[in-house]
């Protein structure tokens, strides 16, 4: 059981605001375009612990070139079920 077990997501994931601010596809200017390439800045989502305590939320948006590297930005892996099995 997580520390906050009201606020579980859909598949039941507890805890998960605050451990670090994810890299999203979307870019910064242009929300709605989600193309890998170029040079646009794009999306961070959430907040880190590391950061500040007011910035761990999903509402917290920074930016980013595609370049950054920074100790609190990471990202999920992920891959459609339909391949498995």
């Amino acid at each position: 059981m997580g520390l906050y077990p009201q606020g579980a997501s859909p598949v039941g994931a507890l805890d998960m605001s605050g451990n670090i601010e994810e890299w999203c596809l979307n870019e910064y200017d242009t929300p709605l375009r989600a193309d890998p390439p170029g040079t646009a800045r794009r999306v961070g989502r959430g907040g880190s612990w590391g950061v500040s305590q007011i910035f761990a939320c999903a509402s917290f948006r920074p930016v980013y070139d595609p370049g950054s590297r920074d100790n609190v930005l990471g990202l999920w892996v992920v891959r459609s079920s339909s391949g498995l099995g």
